[in-house]
């Protein structure tokens, strides 16, 4: 979300973990995500690193698989959610951005970002 969005701002503090059993960690509803690009001139990076880049319009899935990798964590368990995230938000935003209570000038700078992107997340937002 935060490469689709360009939030500059999801620091680790917006981050948290759940613990509903006490036991079992998962990660809390996102919360405090927030198009940072159309409030600051030329910003192009969210806040941590991925696979050695901060920059929304190189990053891939590779970068997200090297994370996963560094991290332990199998990429098949990851790679299913970047694929719903990415299919739901193909399918619903560029819709939803168009009846969004958003300055057009900013809905336009989102459009654009979405274009910006390598392939692996480009968003086709054709009004």
């Amino acid at each position: 979300m935060n490469i689709l969005l360009v939030n500059g701002d999801a620091h680790l503090k917006n981050w948290n973990l759940l613990y509903s059993d006490k036991i079992t960690p998962r990660l809390s509803p996102a919360y405090d995500i927030v198009t940072t690009n159309v409030y600051i001139e030329n910003e192009t990076q969210y806040a941590l690193n991925l696979g050695k880049t901060k920059e929304c319009y190189t990053v891939t899935m590779e970068h997200f698989q090297t994370w996963a990798d560094k991290s332990g964590i199998p990429w098949r368990a990851i790679k299913p959610h970047l694929d719903d995230t990415l299919r739901k938000a193909r399918g619903l935003w560029p819709e939803a951005l168009k009846a969004l209570p958003m300055e057009d000038a900013h809905k336009n700078g989102l459009r654009t970002h979405w274009g910006k992107l390598q392939e692996d997340f480009k968003i086709d937002a054709a009004e």
